[in-house]
């Protein structure tokens, strides 16, 4: 029964604390056809799957410490840096999943632009690059005052790639500032931002680092 409310709830039991966490803290592993560990950032490949936090020192706790080998109750082939591997994968769909909010209309870049969208009520979250200038986040902060007095939802601010790579990712010259306004597309981008977030550091997780219990996905 308590393994039906967790899929239902869409949590996942904590293997060595044993406590329920959502699925969007949490990252899935699988094991492939020759016993080898592998990350399943979608959660759609057949089998039983291991979830662990989604923190760095966590999957290299589940991985030199025998979590997977318990979780899958097999024993198992860990190749390399798994957790790099993960970091890279969780990166790479962070960045992906803004370059797909632009493509359907649901981000804006530039400064007078995030402005607009700040103060008009129709952000969602507001990208910083890291190497931004202090003056331009303080000004989309205070826009961001703004837009709460009026009664809008509070936006969340994401700081996690240089201005190079923004702009990489989005094809633009100088992405500096981004805005991401309401719609599925944003949605995904915003569960792909806090993943990555979790997992490089960039803002305070509330709550310990927990490897989690195995499920029959």
């Amino acid at each position: 029964m308590s393994g039906v409310k967790h899929r239902e709830s869409g949590e996942r039991q904590c293997a060595v604390t044993r406590r329920s966490l959502p699925k969007g803290r949490l990252l899935r592993f699988v094991m492939s056809p020759d016993g080898e560990v592998v990350p399943d950032l979608k959660e759609t490949l057949p089998g039983r799957g291991v979830w662990t936090l989604c923190d760095r020192a966590v999957v290299e706790d589940a991985a030199s410490k025998g979590h997977f080998k318990r979780g899958f109750k097999a024993d198992v082939k860990i190749s390399g840096d798994l957790a790099g591997l993960a970091g890279r994968l969780l990166e790479e769909r962070a960045l992906a999943a803004m370059a797909l909010c632009r493509k359907a209309g649901q981000l804006v870049t530039g400064f007078s632009k995030c402005d607009t969208a700040i103060r008009s009520g129709e952000a969602v979250l507001l990208i910083h690059a890291t190497d931004a200038a202090d003056d331009g986040i303080r000004k989309l902060a205070n826009a961001c005052a703004f837009a709460g007095h009026l009664g809008a939802e509070e936006i969340e601010v994401f700081r996690l790639w240089s201005i190079d790579a923004m702009s990489r990712a989005l094809g633009l010259e100088n992405a500096v500032h981004a805005v991401a306004l309401h719609g599925g597309a944003t949605a995904n981008l915003k569960h792909e931002l806090e993943r990555f977030r979790a997992w490089s550091g960039a803002a305070t997780q509330s709550g310990g680092p927990d490897p989690v219990q195995a499920d029959t996905k």
